[in-house]
């Protein structure tokens, strides 16, 4: 497939089906600690790691353990993809598609809401 794979989308599926786990701080019940105390918090942790989540979550597929936190075969395919890709992390790109340029202002769109006082 040719479709582009960003980052915030890959570190998203991370977050909520690794990340609940592999975390400073893990919400998953009964998760203490982070396993093998490998931690996705960050772009430079999944980088880090990048060789283990391939192995683990989207080549054997041994990760999330018994599937606990519900990974979709789409997901892990954009997983690989996305490491294919060159696993780029151009953060400046996280927060989706900035291919119009930004003209808003906090100010203007304030007043376009009406909240002028």
């Amino acid at each position: 497939s040719s479709e582009k794979i960003s980052f915030s989308e890959v570190s998203n599926i991370i977050k909520y089906r690794c990340g609940v786990c592999h975390a400073k701080n893990p919400t998953f019940e009964g998760i203490e600690t982070a396993p093998k105390g490998v931690i996705y918090d960050s772009a430079q942790d999944i980088i880090k790691n990048l060789k283990k989540i391939k192995e683990q979550a989207v080549d054997s597929q041994v990760m999330p353990p018994n599937n606990l936190t519900g990974i979709t075969t789409i997901e892990r395919k954009k997983i690989g993809l996305w490491i294919e890709q060159g696993a780029n992390i151009d953060t400046r790109r996280w927060s989706g598609d900035r291919s119009r340029p930004l003209r808003r202002t906090p100010n203007s769109r304030q007043k376009s809401r009406g909240a002028e006082q």
